[in-house]
């Protein structure tokens, strides 16, 4: 009987024991990762919004160029056409040479304007964006950090009784 007591002893210690020290450990734990998750965030609002801006800013230099190239081509294509009035149409297509320079415009000049049209350059920003992310040390937030951010919000929420409002 008093062995048995023993071991019951000896057990409920031993819980008790092992419950403390995972409750301490997962605490401990806890606390790291809302320290280092904070930390990050810091991280983040530093670094990103420089690098973000810079990348941005250059992406819209490069498509305030490409849109400048179209709208100059099309004033030039309209300047070209209004020099050919209705009285001088036949003009231009029995003239050889302005035959040949209408023809150009028709197809070369368009393959042009369609390879500058379709060159955004959205991709190559893109990229370089993704690449700097991958390079930087600092942890970027997911969709499963922001389901847990919105999660969190709602805990407040019901907790505090706060208006959403």
């Amino acid at each position: 009987m008093r062995v048995l007591f023993n071991f019951r002893y000896w057990l409920r210690v031993w819980f008790g024991a092992s419950l403390a020290f995972g409750l301490c450990i997962m605490i401990c734990h806890g606390a790291g990762d809302v320290f280092t998750a904070m930390v990050d965030l810091e991280n983040l609002l530093a670094g990103e919004a420089d690098m973000t801006a810079q990348v941005l800013d250059e992406y819209i230099a490069s498509e305030t160029y490409r849109l400048q190239q179209l709208k100059s081509f099309a004033n030039e294509y309209l300047s070209k056409n209004h020099n050919f009035d209705e009285g001088r149409d036949e003009n231009v297509v029995t003239n050889p040479i302005n035959a040949y320079l209408l023809i150009k415009r028709l197809t070369s000049d368009w393959k042009y304007i369609t390879n500058l049209m379709q060159s955004n350059n959205a991709e190559y920003f893109i990229k370089n964006i993704t690449q700097e992310r991958l390079n930087n040390q600092v942890k970027y937030p997911d969709d499963e950090d922001l389901d847990g951010a919105a999660i969190g919000l709602l805990r407040l929420q019901d907790t505090y009784h706060l208006n959403t409002k």
